[in-house]
């Protein structure tokens, strides 16, 4: 029996060395894909808003345009009121009025048919109402001194010249529109002292 079993080790051993050179595949295997949806990136035409909003956008609006009106009202009459006052003033030739209009003639001569000037002793301080007339009180002729009046004078005619009374409109104006809006407190006044710093 022993030929027998060296001939079928022999076939086994050829068998599994055939098998052993015989070369080696792998399967490949195929990767699996997942396609996400892409995002939508595109912009909406319009925005609208819901529709309380917009309703209450609009009356917001309308009340403000009307509370406008009633500021511009307010204001117009309030600077009419001082021009009314200005007309009251003193222009008779007192003494104070004709060295101060021979002030504006040898200092400002380009401004001296614009340049009015009035006198009273209601005014406490100098001013300048809307039309141009310089306010002067009467306390100045007294207690002040020629070169102290001449001083407050081309103070005055500076503000005149600057249009800085114009200009205050204007702030008060937007001062009293933009209420809501708490540094133009802050800008008026500092314009205010710029203005006064400047005529000085």
């Amino acid at each position: 029996y022993q030929p027998a079993i060296a001939k079928i080790k022999s076939e086994k051993l050829t068998s599994a060395s055939s098998e052993l050179s015989e070369p080696l595949t792998h399967e490949k295997s195929t990767p699996i894909v997942t396609t996400l949806p892409r995002p939508d990136l595109t912009l909406p035409q319009s925005i609208s808003l819901p529709s309380y909003l917009s309703v209450i956008a609009v009356d917001v609006f309308l009340a403000w345009l009307i509370f406008g009106l009633a500021v511009v009202l307010h204001l117009t009459w309030q600077l009419r009121n001082l021009n009314r006052l200005a007309r009251h003033g003193r222009v008779d030739e007192s003494s104070f009025l004709i060295s101060a209009r021979q002030f504006i003639a040898e200092h400002f001569p380009n401004h001296y048919r614009r340049l009015q000037l009035r006198v009273s002793a209601e005014w406490h301080s100098p001013m300048v109402v809307p039309n141009g007339v310089i306010c002067l009180p009467l306390w100045m002729t007294d207690k002040l001194s020629q070169a102290q009046q001449r001083a407050v004078l081309a103070h005055e005619i500076a503000h005149v010249v600057r249009k800085d009374t114009i200009w205050s409109i204007a702030y008060v104006l937007v001062l009293r529109l933009f209420f809501f809006q708490i540094l133009n407190r802050v800008a008026y006044t500092q314009l205010r002292n710029v203005a006064e710093l400047a005529c000085d």
